[in-house]
């Protein structure tokens, strides 16, 4: 499943990036312990931030899959509501850790994370 957006200008900004990236982190850390009893009954469910979409790939056994699309979904859904304050600042604290070691990285991993926004930023698709 691929959900398109352009909500928080999510692809066309450097704050939607952001918003996308701190988004996805809050998510996989709301969703560990539903993502682990999944994976104990051989089911497995993953989110990819892209340039403009958001992919959701679940993968199981096909009698169970319907109700386990259902559940995460609804989960989704239910972050919303839920206190992630708590989930929100760790994530934070992580992100800016991460961007004040990014120097220490070797040269060629520095190039690696912009590659694709420079490959990205010219590209057809990003002009609609």
């Amino acid at each position: 499943m691929r959900i398109a957006t352009k909500d928080n200008g999510y692809g066309n900004s450097i704050e939607g990036r952001l918003f996308a990236q701190i988004w996805h982190r809050v998510l996989d850390e709301y969703l560990k312990e539903y993502t682990y009893m999944a994976e104990q009954a051989t089911l497995s469910f993953s989110t990819t931030v892209n340039i403009n979409d958001v992919d959701i790939q679940w993968s199981g056994f096909n009698d169970s899959m319907p109700n386990f699309i259902k559940e995460t979904l609804i989960k989704i859904g239910k972050m919303k509501d839920a206190d992630t304050r708590e989930i929100f600042n760790q994530v934070k604290e992580k992100t800016m850790v991460d961007w004040k070691n990014a120097y220490l990285h070797q040269s060629y991993q520095q190039m690696f994370q912009h590659l694709t926004h420079w490959v990205n930023e010219h590209s057809y698709e990003a002009r609609l």
